[in-house]
Parts: C-alpha cells; sequence; structure tokens
C-alpha cells in the first residue's frame, strides 16, 4: 500500500463587514481544479453572454463540490442547499465574492507553523552580544 495523499480543509475568510458571521469550509482542490478556476471566462466581455454565464455554472458547480459545510440561510432563516441550485436562489452580489475568496485559496493554503524550531540559519545579532557584566567596575 502506497502514501495516501490527503486533501486538507480550510475555512473562507472574509474581510468584509457584511459577511461576518459566515462560516465556508472547503477541502483543497487539484491542480486541475485551480487551472480550470483560474480559466473561467466569465467576465470576459468578448464572449457571448450565454458562454459567460455556462463559464460561471460551471465555476459555481466547482465550488459547491468542495464545499464541507456553510451555516449560510437566506432570508427567511432557512437553510440555503450547498448547490448550484442554492448558489443561483441568492444575490449576484452576495455570492460572487464569495467565489472569489474560494478562487484566491483553491491555489492551496499557508502551511500552519511547524511545531519545531527550524534548524537552519544562524543566530542574530543581538543573540550574540553578552548581556551579563563580565568584569566588576573599577570604579568601586
Amino acid at each position: 500500500m502506497g502514501f495516501r495523499a490527503i486533501r486538507r480543509t480550510f475555512t473562507l475568510e472574509f474581510d468584509m463587514p457584511d459577511y461576518e458571521g459566515l462560516v465556508i469550509k472547503c477541502k483543497s482542490g487539484s491542480i486541475e481544479t485551480a487551472l480550470n478556476g483560474i480559466e473561467s471566462k466569465y467576465l470576459d466581455r468578448s464572449l457571448a453572454l450565454d458562454e459567460q454565464n455556462a463559464s460561471y455554472m460551471k465555476l459555481m458547480q466547482q465550488f459547491v463540490e468542495h464545499v464541507v459545510e456553510w451555516n449560510l440561510d437566506d432570508e427567511d432563516g432557512l437553510p440555503v442547499e450547498r448547490s448550484v441550485a442554492g448558489l443561483k436562489a441568492l444575490d449576484p452580489d452576495f455570492v460572487s465574492p464569495i467565489i472569489n475568496v474560494w478562487r484566491v485559496n483553491i491555489f492551496g493554503r499557508v502551511a500552519a507553523p511547524l511545531e519545531i524550531d527550524s534548524p537552519g540559519g544562524e543566530k542574530s545579532l543581538e543573540e550574540s552580544i553578552p548581556m551579563e557584566t563580565l568584569l566588576p567596575s573599577l570604579a568601586s
């Protein structure tokens, strides 16, 4: 049996006050997902509207496939289904920033700090300067 690659989960972080309290946990994607997300052409105004829409639908589908959980309710307080249909029922101005934050994160996450100190590198200059008095003062 070989080494099993694992997918990590991460929580999307929003710096916008309107999204305070929203929790969306996603599993990491593959390189293919990252490349497909970046290649999404929904913002390319030179394409026909139906091509832009198809590209955005594909991107939303990729997003919901990576969502592990969310605490998203609609305006009536009912849970929003984790699906493209659930997203389509929401305001596009609300959904687009969510998709954009996810797109930034599909390239991977910054690893958590290591639990052990780094073995490499040299001491800083401050660490090498003695701080205790080495000789008694001659003034006494």
